[in-house]
């Protein structure tokens, strides 16, 4: 065991050329490291597999499925993965070292982003999406983690897409089963709540719950519970803007609300052409110089919940959920997960097992009959005396 822990510890070298120089991340299924590869002579990003895992070749499937998924990519928004192997059967991939804060924690420090700068990095995390789908690649897993911001030139806000650890490709072998939920609760589109296949439609959603957080400085559902927050991504209308007490402009938010549709061919139809529309937009209103209107200002605020399209039920599962909690990965920077299986904002994925979605969700939630009292028993009157005859 001591031996095991020399070799993959900080200075040590894997594969004869990847250098171990520090953890950046951790996560449930593995570890990320700054290293440095001495054959290219460039510091580099090495994603490796926990050693409880060796024996799970599923979580290894995965993992070959990052790989795999992200080498048929090329854009500049998506990281870029130099390698893939394994040291003394522990798998890792090598990608590029991004230096530059995530996206949660820019929202963390700093709250709601002006206009102009959500939108800019709204469109390069669809324009990265645009070549992934066309390419067969559901990312699956979007979330403000898995996008991290850098300087590029003379833009501080350029966006590199990573984590694509839940990645499907299309022609790939399906490594999931169906109902399986296998993401961040937060950001899962109503047919990823139902356990139905994330497509690229599922995508979409994900990057208008990113695109809301970032105006609004919250995503549009926060419950305690986890069934709650999947019921409201079902059913529930997104606060408006105004209730969140930030003001965006009426084209903005109407753009954001078709990436949150609940059916999926209500979305734009493709990242490329939601991306189009942002940046049209971006051309034709000054987003910079947006100021709320008078009538905006002078408006009172007040915390509104997200109305239910249809009442919220209590749930009653015919078969348990397989396991909540914890994060299949953390992005490249890291974000250690908790398992605390009450507050959602512990959660970092969620995965709900075959056939347990489609028992819940299949339908609508219905209200439960009332239930009356028993209605009391007629009162028995005594008969009525016959007339007296004279």
């Amino acid at each position: 065991m001591s031996e095991e822990r020399s070799a993959f510890s900080i200075g040590a070298v894997l594969a004869n050329r990847y250098r171990l120089d520090e953890i950046i991340g951790r996560g449930s299924v593995a570890t990320v490291y700054r290293a440095f590869d001495s054959l290219i002579q460039r510091e580099v990003a090495l994603k490796l597999l926990h050693s409880s895992f060796m024996e799970r070749k599923s979580i290894e499937a995965r993992f070959l499925n990052e790989a795999r998924a992200v080498s048929t990519l090329c854009h500049p928004n998506t990281v870029i993965i130099h390698d893939f192997g394994d040291h003394l059967g522990r798998a890792f991939i090598v990608f590029e070292h991004v230096r530059g804060d995530s996206l949660r924690q820019i929202l963390t420090e700093q709250g709601p982003l002006p206009l102009s700068r959500a939108v800019h990095i709204a469109e390069q995390i669809l324009a990265a999406l645009g070549e992934a789908h066309d390419r067969g690649v559901v990312h699956r897993d979007l979330r403000p983690e898995n996008v991290l911001i850098t300087q590029v030139g003379g833009d501080p806000d350029f966006v590199k897409l990573v984590d694509f650890g839940l990645a499907r490709l299309e022609s790939a072998v399906r490594q999931t089963m169906p109902g399986e939920i296998f993401a961040a609760p937060s950001y899962l589109s109503p047919e990823q709540a139902r356990g139905q296949r994330c497509t690229q439609k599922g995508d979409l959603y994900a990057v208008g719950v990113i695109l809301y957080e970032m105006l609004a400085g919250r995503p549009p559902f926060e419950a305690p519970m986890i069934m709650d927050l999947l019921t409201q991504h079902m059913y529930a209308t997104p606060p408006p803007f105004a209730a969140q007490g930030v003001f965006v402009p009426p084209a903005l938010s109407d753009q954001v609300m078709a990436l949150l549709e609940k059916r999926p061919e209500d979305r734009p139809e493709r990242a490329e052409e939601a991306a189009w529309a942002l940046g049209h937009l971006a051309n034709e209103i000054d987003l910079v110089a947006v100021e709320a209107p008078p009538s905006f200002l002078a408006a009172p605020r007040r915390d509104v919940e997200p109305k239910p399209l249809l009442p919220p039920r209590r749930f009653s599962f015919q078969r348990p959920i397989t396991r909540v909690g914890g994060s299949v990965d953390s992005s490249l920077v890291g974000m250690t997960s908790a398992d605390q299986p009450i507050d959602v904002a512990a959660f970092d994925s969620l995965e709900i097992g075959p056939g347990d979605a489609a028992d819940v969700f299949d339908e609508p939630p219905r209200v439960a009959p009332i239930s009356r009292p028993p209605r009391a028993a007629p009162i028995s009157r005594p008969p009525r005396a016959a007339p007296i005859t004279q």
